[in-house]
């Protein structure tokens, strides 16, 4: 069983040496673990829907600000 939890952390651990300051400021995956995985990063990947992802996108949706791009 592969939980959303599990493939962030990979992903996080993954692109380490890429972050600014290896991502230990918390920029990359403490927002993931404060806003994102606490409902659906129990649940294993294949259970997750669009119904799952809308519901826990909407509470932060119009209240958190995304960074803008660096190009």
């Amino acid at each position: 069983m592969h939980l959303l939890n599990d493939f962030a952390l990979v992903a996080f651990e993954s692109r380490t040496a890429e972050l600014k300051g290896d991502g230990i400021a918390g920029r990359w995956f403490s927002p993931l673990e404060l806003h994102v995985l606490p409902k659906p990063g129990k649940v294993p990947v294949s259970e997750i829907d669009q119904r799952d992802i809308r519901d826990t996108l909407a509470p932060i949706w119009h209240v958190k600000p995304i960074p803008p791009r660096k190009r």
